[in-house]
């Protein structure tokens, strides 16, 4: 009787150990799950919450937009993705064409202030006359965006670029290695006033002047950036200096104007000529091959206007401190050993 008292309290403990033991996994195992649960729920949250913005983040924003001048493909492509990649976002862009007007563009920069705009994206015609318009837009409390040219005051984001300086020091450091190092070189610089304009040609003027042999013989301005401008400058310096050996050309238009000058007066030979673009006939000249001195700098407008479009929607969510003061895009060096290759890149 008492060994089976005894067997009787041994298997009651060892059935309330079993129950206590079995309690407690189901217990940890129910607090871990609901752990999981509420991890993988806050996930889930965010997750959505991120689609939300990325999906449309510029919802109920209108970016005011002042080109400098909607006249070649260069400016209308960028234009083109930077206003689709905005409006993708969800927001609205109001575009005033300034037309190659830097006195216009004032105008058009006071009245795009007065709509109800809130980040103001402007492609300086001019420098410093475009400093007051974004200074008004800083005092209000719209952030601006440059694209592809600087201003010379006012509180910028990012100015998203060519790599300008590069273009002009390379090209002439190119016009004076393959021309034994000396001889006189012209460039045709696009509108005065135009940060772009002082990068191209500044780059070049630093370039040339590493070679004490070579001369720089003109530098006019094309406020249009012309092939009828290109022509007649190059016309006029042959006509004084016969034995030009190099041609820097902020812009292919104009170049192609030159290379006409240079085929008429029979020295495609001796001149060379080089642009800054890939596209407003330039691609073709190059590949048809008249000419072996013919070389220009493939530009890519689209990321132009992506990265415009994307800097846009940074701070439209309030991620400012992932922007640089300068966004830059590449630029591709343009041969007629490369022009085949590189063929897909040129403007149309």
């Amino acid at each position: 009787m008492k060994n089976a008292r005894i067997i009787f309290v041994v298997c009651i403990a060892a059935v309330l150990i079993m129950t206590l033991a079995i309690g407690c996994k189901t217990t940890t195992t129910t607090e871990t799950t609901a752990a999981e649960t509420t991890k993988a729920a806050e996930t889930t949250t965010t997750a959505a919450a991120t689609t939300t913005v990325a999906g449309k983040p510029m919802e109920g924003w209108t970016v005011g937009y002042l080109p400098g001048a909607l006249i070649d493909v260069l400016r209308k492509t960028w234009s083109d993705v930077m206003i689709k990649t905005i409006e993708d976002a969800g927001g609205k862009v109001i575009t005033i064409d300034s037309q190659n007007d830097a006195t216009k563009q004032v105008s058009d920069g006071e009245d795009i202030l007065q709509q109800d705009i809130k980040l103001l994206i402007v492609n300086p015609n001019d420098a410093d006359a475009m400093v007051p318009i974004i200074k008004k837009a800083n005092e209000k409390g719209i952030p601006v965006i440059c694209i592809d040219r600087a201003a010379s005051g006012g509180t910028i984001v990012t100015t998203v670029e060519f790599d300008n300086y590069k273009a002009g020091f390379e090209a002439g450091k190119f016009i004076a290695e393959t021309n034994n190092k000396k001889g006189k070189v012209m460039q045709i610089q696009g509108t005065s006033g135009a940060s772009v304009v002082y990068e191209r040609g500044q780059s070049f003027r630093d370039a040339i002047k590493q070679y004490p042999e070579m001369k720089i013989v003109g530098e006019p301005f094309s406020k249009g950036w012309t092939g009828e401008d290109g022509l007649a400058f190059t016309e006029d310096i042959l006509r004084a200096n016969p034995d030009l050996i190099g041609i820097w050309a902020h812009a292919d238009a104009m170049a192609v104007g030159a290379y006409q000058a240079v085929l008429a007066a029979g020295k495609l030979d001796q001149v060379t000529i080089v642009g800054m673009g890939f596209y407003g006939g330039m691609p073709e000249l190059i590949k048809e091959g008249k000419s072996k001195k013919l070389y220009t700098w493939a530009l890519l407008p689209d990321e132009v206007g992506k990265a415009a479009g994307e800097v846009a929607i940074l701070i439209a969510m309030g991620k400012t401190a992932e922007i640089k003061a300068i966004t830059g895009t590449p630029i591709i060096w343009i041969t007629p050993e490369n022009v085949d290759k590189n063929w897909e890149l040129r403007l149309q």
